[in-house]
């Protein structure tokens, strides 16, 4: 029984962990591609 909560409180410490990883990861995607959205429209409007 011991070993079993242990068990499990250990499965979902690593899930936590693996979904904080993932939303960071998703994060700094979104946070690039709204840089590289922000650089284009500087560009484009620099040629305006």
């Amino acid at each position: 029984m011991k070993i079993n909560v242990l068990s499990l409180t250990l499965t979902f410490s690593i899930e936590k962990r693996l979904k904080s990883y993932m939303e960071i990861k998703r994060d700094e995607r979104i946070r690039r591609m709204n840089d590289e959205i922000i650089d284009k429209l500087s560009k484009s409007q620099f040629y305006l």
